[in-house]
Formats: C-alpha cells, sequence, structure tokens
C-alpha cells in the first residue's frame, strides 16, 4: 500500500486523525495526490529536524502544511483547488 493508499484509509477509518507524509522525491502529481488523500501536508525527507518538529505541531493543530523546493506554489495552488481557500490554516514553506 502506498503513503497515499495509506493515508486515504487511515482518514475513512478515523477522520480525526492527523497525517503528515514524508516523501523522498517531489513529482507535481505525487504531491497533488498526498494533498487530496485527507493528509495535512508534506516534507521532504532530509528536512532539518527544526523543521520537521515544526511540521509535526502545525498538522497537530489542525493546519496544512506544504513543504515544496521543486514547486514552491504547488501546495497552495492545490489547496485552492481542494480545499478552496489559500488562507487561514494553510502554511507552504
Amino acid at each position: 500500500m502506498s503513503r497515499v493508499e495509506a493515508a486515504k484509509v487511515i482518514k475513512f477509518k478515523i477522520p480525526r486523525t492527523k497525517i503528515l507524509i514524508l516523501i523522498s522525491f517531489e513529482n507535481e502529481k505525487y504531491l497533488t495526490q498526498i494533498l487530496k488523500s485527507g493528509a495535512g501536508g508534506y516534507v521532504v525527507k532530509n528536512v532539518a529536524k527544526a523543521e520537521l518538529a515544526d511540521a509535526i505541531r502545525t498538522v497537530a493543530e489542525g493546519e496544512k502544511i506544504f513543504q515544496s523546493k521543486r514547486f514552491p506554489s504547488h501546495g497552495r495552488r492545490v489547496a485552492q483547488e481542494t480545499f478552496g481557500r489559500t488562507s487561514g490554516s494553510l502554511k507552504n514553506t
């Protein structure tokens, strides 16, 4: 089962669960799938410890986080399409 599939199953079975996905590569199509899966966001695996801790806190508080070096505006664009907003509880690092 992929990370995206796992996120969908978890969110279906336990909707209040907060999910942060660690990714090893940035592919715009894959990032879109992650956001639409119900995950609270994603960060790259080689993220600094402090940034990872911040990302975990952000998602735990119910906010969305999108950390993308290759596609810096991707998270905002997909969030607008998926969640209908580009501000408030969205964080793009």
